[in-house]
């Protein structure tokens, strides 16, 4: 092996010997740390999620005030899900390492929201459904969620520094 254990590459090179042999507290690579920072990221990835449909939903809400959503919206909510998720693995800051970096994570991050948008809309009107959505909803749907997506980075950094 060259140097990097196989359980945790970023362990030192006379770990990687006690970790292959099922040591993992002796490399201390594992522990407290790491656990935070996974559960930190899971949390992350599903506020995510939760602010970019509940921001579908709420902007629905706003554009409309009715209580149930109508299946096109529901459908462009969940694949505006899909799609920025997908756009944010390509783009790498679905990495811890990629939050240490403050404002070249949230230019990227809403690059990534905002390519998101332009495929919603890109859809939208190669499908030839111009006429059945409302352009004031997806104007609505990408300020509110930007604005929680920023908000949950800003959280992220704040529980980063509390750990």
């Amino acid at each position: 092996m060259s140097g990097a254990s196989a359980v945790d590459p970023g362990s030192t090179p006379g770990a990687s010997l006690e970790a292959e042999a099922g040591g993992f507290a002796a490399t201390g690579q594992w522990g407290f740390a790491s656990d935070a920072r996974a559960a930190l990221m899971i949390c992350l990835y599903s506020a995510d999620i939760l602010v970019i449909a509940g921001g579908g939903v709420i902007s629905y809400l706003i554009r409309y005030g009715l209580s149930s959503i109508e299946p096109p919206y529901l459908a462009h909510i969940v694949v505006g899900c899909v799609m920025f998720s997908l756009i944010t693995q390509i783009a790498g800051i679905r990495r811890f390492a990629a939050l240490r970096h403050h404002r070249q994570h949230l230019q990227r991050l809403s690059g990534c929201w905002a390519a998101a948008i332009l495929l919603l809309i890109a859809i939208i009107y190669l499908s030839k459904l111009a006429e059945e959505f409302s352009r004031g909803w997806i104007l609505l749907w990408a300020v509110t969620g930007w604005v929680g997506l920023m908000g949950t980075r800003l959280l992220a950094w704040q529980a980063m520094q509390w750990l």
